[in-house]
């Protein structure tokens, strides 16, 4: 939790949030990691690992997220795909061209 806080210039203030942003980011990937190694083990995801200050509320929601058939297909894009062109088809999912992704 924030205990303290100190006054910071604009430039200073963006340079912060992108820091944390990135690392936040990192933990996700960190903990999503974790999930993947122990989905077969529901035991072992009841509770946070040690360390993370998570509530059991909000760790059992970013479980249920990493473990569903959206994130897996979205995780498996991103592992296995380059960048571009796992942009490339959620564009024309969301703009409704089903049909230019068989070419990906």
């Amino acid at each position: 939790m924030l205990q303290k806080t100190y006054k910071v210039s604009k430039r200073s203030k963006g340079q912060i949030m992108a820091s944390v942003a990135k690392k936040w980011r990192q933990e996700k990937w960190r903990l999503g990691g974790y999930i993947r190694k122990h989905k077969d083990n529901p035991s072992m995801l009841a509770e946070p690992p040690e360390g993370y200050n998570l509530s059991k509320t909000k760790w059992k929601e970013f479980v249920a997220v990493r473990l569903s058939p959206t994130w897996q297909v979205c995780f498996y894009m991103l592992s296995t795909f380059n960048l571009i062109i796992v942009v490339t088809i959620f564009h024309h999912l969301c703009i409704g061209e089903k049909e230019k992704i068989s070419k990906y």
